[in-house]
């Protein structure tokens, strides 16, 4: 037996894709995974509001939501500290199992911005990936796929991206805007693939999985809560 045969197999690359609702981390996983980042079997097919599917693993997206419910809170009302019970732990464990033997994988729910600690305790090499968008048509998109206030919209927003910021401020991945304008969202995801170091490189033009139909959100005319928009100067100063 060589000295090789006896040294650990190295971890594998993983990708945690982090985002607000709304704000295009469905595009990004499905850029990612063109790009050579192994997703497993995730929700594709087209719903009314995200016609290229999900991009989410059902087992994470529901044992993260029950995480949520558990310790008080819901998507659109995270709780301010989260206890993982043995369940989510066995569900986490199985969902990592599941993706052995390859070495560069990832995965996507708008809740790991909470969540993230006790994904990084089973997986110390994780790499988060960030993306956000102007509150205001994530404001606009959840009052029609739920009914809800612009101000609640704008608060909900606000709680997802001012953990993105703490996170990055902790310690800093690539981010990048979800925006108007196809040649710069197309030009802000060849930099993040190049950034990311991914196995498949592709021009700009060459990524199939970004629709240049879906919009990215001109912002309207309506009016910005002054937080928000200071919060949004902020995420665009950490974009790539």
């Amino acid at each position: 037996m060589s000295p090789a045969d006896n040294e650990p197999a190295a971890a594998a690359r993983v990708l945690a894709v982090l985002g607000m609702h709304r704000s295009g981390t469905s595009m990004l996983t499905g850029t990612l995974q063109e790009a050579g980042v192994f997703l497993g079997k995730v929700f594709r097919d087209p719903i009314k509001h995200n016609r290229k599917g999900l991009m989410e693993p059902k087992a994470v997206l529901f044992m993260q939501e029950d995480l949520f419910h558990a310790n008080g809170g819901s998507w659109k009302d995270p709780p301010a500290e989260l206890e993982w019970k043995p369940l989510h732990l066995a569900v986490r464990d199985l969902f990592i199992d599941s993706m052995a033997g390859q070495p560069l994988w990832g995965f996507k729910d708008p809740r790991t911005l909470f969540t993230l600690e006790g994904w990084r305790n089973a997986l110390p090499q994780l790499e988060p990936v960030g993306i956000f968008r102007h509150p205001l048509p994530v404001a606009e998109s959840l009052h029609r796929r739920n009914g809800f206030p612009l101000e609640q919209g704008f608060a909900i927003w606000a709680r997802y991206n001012e953990r993105l910021l703490a996170l990055h401020a902790g310690n800093p991945f690539p981010v990048i805007e979800f925006r108007p304008g196809a040649g710069t969202m197309r030009d802000s995801l060849e930099r993040l693939v190049s950034t990311l170091d991914l196995p498949v490189r592709r021009a700009s033009s060459e990524f199939e999985f970004f629709d240049e139909g879906i919009p990215s959100g001109t912002p309207s005319g309506r009016t910005v809560p002054p937080e928000a928009d200071a919060l949004y100067e902020r995420l665009v100063e950490i974009a790539l």
